[in-house]
């Protein structure tokens, strides 16, 4: 007797839908399990309410949300590199200095995750940056983050 993955019902072993949801509960390829698997940290967010939390916590909520785009954004490439909350803490004792480094880094990330190489999203990141608009770099990386994650639904 197996259950369905879906809403918990028992079905029969050689069922392939779930008569009480009508879920297909065919057995999942190992390619699926992955990709399951793949990116279940990351999770989309909704930038209007991100920015707007920000805005209404006097950029408390920006904090957690910069910590987190720098923790998603390293799942999502599977590439290793310091957590967000030293990401951040470097950017404090550094005066913002590191920020500018990690803009270049992520805006590359960035590049890569949308297989758009060529224009530079590194060298865009790190103007962003320069002109103290760090702000519009977690934006566009929660965008790149948001169509990259994977939804189940």
């Amino acid at each position: 007797m197996r259950f369905c993955r879906y809403c918990g019902a028992s079905i029969k072993e050689d069922d392939e839908i779930c008569y009480s949801c009508g879920a297909c509960v065919c057995p999942r390829t190992k390619y699926e399990e992955e990709k399951e698997n793949e990116n279940k940290y990351v999770k989309p967010r909704s930038i209007g309410s991100a920015i707007l939390l920000s805005i209404i916590t006097l950029g408390i909520y920006y904090i957690f949300w910069f910590i987190k785009v720098n923790d998603e954004m390293l799942e999502l490439r599977r590439k290793k590199g310091l957590p967000g909350l030293i990401v951040f803490v470097l950017d404090v004792v550094t005066l913002g200095i590191y920020s500018k480094f990690w803009s270049y880094r992520m805006g590359t990330y960035a590049g890569e995750t949308t297989n758009d190489s060529k224009t530079g999203m590194g060298i865009i990141f790190l103007i962003l940056s320069l002109c103290n608009l760090t702000f519009a770099n977690v934006i566009i990386l929660q965008s790149v983050i948001n169509s990259s994650s994977y939804n189940c639904e």
